[in-house]
């Protein structure tokens, strides 16, 4: 039997928040799970994934939510959100539509239904700036977010894709825009995994 759990709406941000405000009730938090790639919800760099798990595996590197995780866990240890030293954005999406139909004989997960199509973000801002997310040309979505962390979404359709930039004083500090992602309408296969992808500000010279 196949199943997903619901993992959109910044979920993974959102629960490292709430440990982190009851941090003093806790001794030790253990992310589930670092390297289970059948799973779809791995942490690290794909070594080995299971068997037959290439599948949906395959160019779905998570890595991009590490720095998220760097960030939340010095925080749960510190008592403090560290500061950003270095402009950031991490974008993710799944990589069709949600309510899709596949000639693939393995059928949809039990509760597919409760995920949204949207690109997902998270902005680590060293100073204000002002964050576009893209999917077309004809849809896009302009912010203005303070230094730290933020979260942001914008809805996708087929053909889509996801960009992402950050501006401040008129100049573009950082810029994600990963070729290899469209959003498919008609998949051969089913996948609800997640596609991850950031970027980083050039560090200074």
């Amino acid at each position: 039997m196949q199943f997903v759990f619901l993992s959109d709406q910044h979920l993974f941000n959102k629960r490292w928040e709430s440990i982190i405000a009851q941090r003093d009730q806790f001794d030790i938090v253990q992310v589930l799970t670092w390297n289970d790639y059948g799973e779809s919800h791995y942490m690290a760099p794909i070594h080995g994934a299971q068997p037959n798990s290439e599948a949906w595996t395959d160019g779905m590197d998570h890595s991009g939510w590490l720095e998220l995780n760097q960030y939340y866990a010095t925080a749960f240890k510190t008592g403090s959100f560290p500061a950003i030293e270095t402009d950031k954005i991490i974008m993710w999406s799944r990589p069709h539509a949600t309510k899709a139909t596949s000639p693939d004989p393995i059928p949809q997960p039990t509760n597919f239904e409760i995920f949204e199509d949207a690109v997902w973000a998270v902005v680590m801002a060293t100073e204000p700036s002002e964050v576009t997310l893209e999917t077309s040309d004809s849809s896009k979505k302009t912010f203005n977010v303070p230094a730290g962390v933020t979260k942001l979404a914008i809805p996708i359709t087929p053909g889509g894709t996801m960009k992402g930039t950050v501006v401040r004083n008129g100049q573009t500090v950082v810029e994600l825009n990963p070729t290899e992602f469209t959003f498919e309408g008609s998949p051969k296969t089913y996948n609800y995994n997640a596609f991850v992808a950031s970027a980083s500000a050039a560090p200074l010279s």
